[in-house]
């Protein structure tokens, strides 16, 4: 003999679908951010018109930023040159993330074998 009535175990029944349900249902979220995009290139070269970084779309009125060439067969002249150019780029990065850019990831990019090159994309959420 069931210690329950027919009423209350319907009750019971539906209180625990209700409760589980409310696990199962979807999630209401928050519409997705939409962002806005700039990617830095860095081509680094040991020819003057070609050592430089690019920025898309133009930050800060500049769309490039001219790099020293390595075009020096010194090793320790081309250390020296690295060295200014990684100041160069540093800095160029620091105000982009000043500036609200959230940095996304960097890569290398194939634009010519012999010419090293790397992507960082930043990503800033709009209002």
């Amino acid at each position: 003999m069931s210690l329950l009535s027919s009423a209350q175990r319907r009750t019971a029944s539906l209180s625990v679908l209700l409760a589980v349900g409310a696990h199962l249902a979807p999630a209401q979220s928050a519409p997705a951010k939409t962002y806005d995009f700039l990617t830095v290139t860095n081509i680094e070269s040991g020819t003057k018109s070609l050592a430089k970084m690019l920025i898309t779309p133009a930050f800060q009125g500049k769309t490039e930023v001219q790099l020293e060439d390595l075009g020096s067969l010194s090793v320790e002249k081309n250390l020296a040159k690295i060295a200014r150019n990684t100041e160069v780029i540093n800095r160029q990065l620091t105000e982009l993330t000043a500036a609200g850019w959230e940095f996304v990831q960097a890569y290398p990019f194939a634009f010519s074998p012999d010419l090293p090159t790397t992507r960082y994309l930043f990503r800033k959420a709009r209002n």
